[in-house]
């Protein structure tokens, strides 16, 4: 892509629209990754992006997830919060689990480009916030409180930074009438997993390198205006039809 666009260099993000949610228990890195297409990391201190699926492999929710000895959070767009948890609650069976929304405590933050050695993939705690690095140029902040009124949603800066990286947003490619390998998160779907809602449907496609959408990025005018779902200064990520050499 094009040069770095200075909008995007170390600015903090302001999430106003994602939700702090805990699965509490002893079983809940395991009754998390048996929802999940992504592998849930067992050991505390780690973190990933995953996604969770219906039987038909379309989206049910999105999530950056830390895992922590005490369970597992999720940081979720609030588009599908009261469905995640409905769905969760209703995969329980009886096991001793507890569902959490911790969003009118905590408040969370997104930095672009950081200036960190925290190893991708990981979380810790420094000062009151709960800092996980969930891609090499992107932090996710957790922190106790009210939003601060002096930090911004900085919605310009968060676009031309995902359309830059291929990053796919909740309610721009990723939408609840896709699967996760038609909007560009393949990445969250781990290829040697299985014994989750969705996952045959999503291994029966990638075997057969049939996804039907895919999320690419280019210039605007590479694209049928209709499929761009995000643009930046010139580029744009667009969901287009897979074309099978």
């Amino acid at each position: 892509m094009a040069a770095v666009n200075p909008l995007d260099e170390g600015i903090t993000l302001g999430r106003r629209d994602l939700d702090v949610l805990m699965v509490l228990g002893t079983s809940a890195q395991n009754f998390v990754d048996g929802l999940s297409t992504n592998l849930v990391p067992s050991e505390s201190g780690q973190a990933i992006r995953t996604c969770f699926t219906d039987r038909a492999a379309r989206i049910l929710g999105t999530a950056y997830l830390l895992t922590r000895e005490e369970g597992v959070v999720l940081v979720v767009h609030r588009m599908w919060t009261e469905a995640l948890l409905e769905h969760l609650a209703s995969k329980r069976l009886g096991q001793p689990l507890e569902f959490r929304n911790l969003s009118d405590r905590n408040h969370v933050c997104f930095v672009l480009n950081p200036t960190t050695d925290l190893p991708i993939g990981t979380w810790r705690v420094e000062g009151t916030a709960t800092v996980a690095r969930v891609h090499d140029a992107l932090l996710l902040s957790i922190a106790p409180g009210p939003m601060p009124a002096s930090i911004d949603d900085a919605s310009a800066a968060w676009t031309h930074w995902r359309v830059k990286h291929r990053w796919p947003e909740d309610g721009a490619e990723v939408t609840s009438d896709r699967h996760p390998l038609a909007c560009g998160l393949e990445g969250t779907v781990h290829p040697n997993k299985g014994c989750y809602l969705g996952q045959e449907v999503l291994t029966r496609m990638r075997s057969r390198n049939k996804s039907g959408w895919l999320l690419k990025q280019g210039l605007v005018d590479e694209f049928d205006p209709t499929t761009i779902t995000s643009e930046s200064n010139g580029w744009a990520l667009a969901i287009v039809r897979q074309t099978i050499q």
